[in-house]
């Protein structure tokens, strides 16, 4: 039986009765015979597991997409309490900041009725409880505030996520629909084994730039 050796740099071409050079078409259509046979024999172990990679990639994407959809649910019920409790700090300020009017008006008024004689140390004290208890109170609104800032940072830190779920999403949906004998970009099997050397496989961020650069010349599918 005919085959296709590798003898160091050199792709050599042997049979019952010896081994020769081989011509690169040779090479190439030897490569691409073993290239179907495993296609062939990947592709009959999946019908014979009863699940196909599309059918596993789709539950995945879906799966992806609901944990998507649930952390958008939080986030929004999230900021939706976060608005109500900086609402409330700030009508519990302009009650103080009202309260605190009140107050020395009222100081005044007692003042003004009762005069000074054995009274003003005691003023002073409940002045100092009152001052004390406001700056509590302020500075209580004060960290109730800077919660409210860090929440929404947070939110915005996790739309960001989302949204960058989201690009990865669509670029795998239109991965998936990428064919090999038509397509400027596609996935390979055991690459290893099916791909020649010196062939150009970006991944990680490289592989994201020749996918939108792809989907750009597309009309952006």
């Amino acid at each position: 039986m005919r085959r296709i050796e590798k003898r160091g740099e050199v792709n050599v071409l042997c049979d019952d009765y010896g081994c020769s050079p081989a011509t690169k078409a040779e090479a190439e259509f030897f490569d691409e015979i073993t290239r179907l046979r495993a296609e062939v024999a990947s592709l009959t172990a999946q019908l014979q597991s009863g699940e196909s990679f599309h059918a596993v990639a789709v539950r995945q994407r879906d799966a992806a997409w609901g944990e998507v959809e649930t952390l958008k649910a939080t986030l929004t019920q999230q900021c939706k309490g976060f608005r109500a409790d900086v609402e409330k700090l700030e009508a519990e300020v302009e009650a103080l900041k009202a309260e605190n009017l009140r107050l020395d008006a009222a100081v005044l008024d007692w003042l003004y009725a009762n005069g000074p004689n054995g009274w003003i140390e005691k003023l002073r004290v409940a002045v100092e409880d009152l001052t004390a208890d406001r700056d509590s109170w302020r500075d209580q609104a004060s960290a109730r505030a800077a919660d409210a800032v860090r929440f929404m940072q947070e939110r915005d830190a996790a739309r960001a996520e989302v949204e960058a779920l989201r690009a990865d999403a669509e670029r795998y949906r239109w991965l998936r629909e990428q064919h090999w004998f038509d397509s400027p970009i596609c996935v390979v099997v055991n690459p290893k084994t099916q791909l020649l050397l010196g062939t150009h496989c970006p991944f990680g961020e490289k592989l994201d730039e020749k996918i939108d650069a792809a989907r750009a010349a597309q009309g952006g599918e």
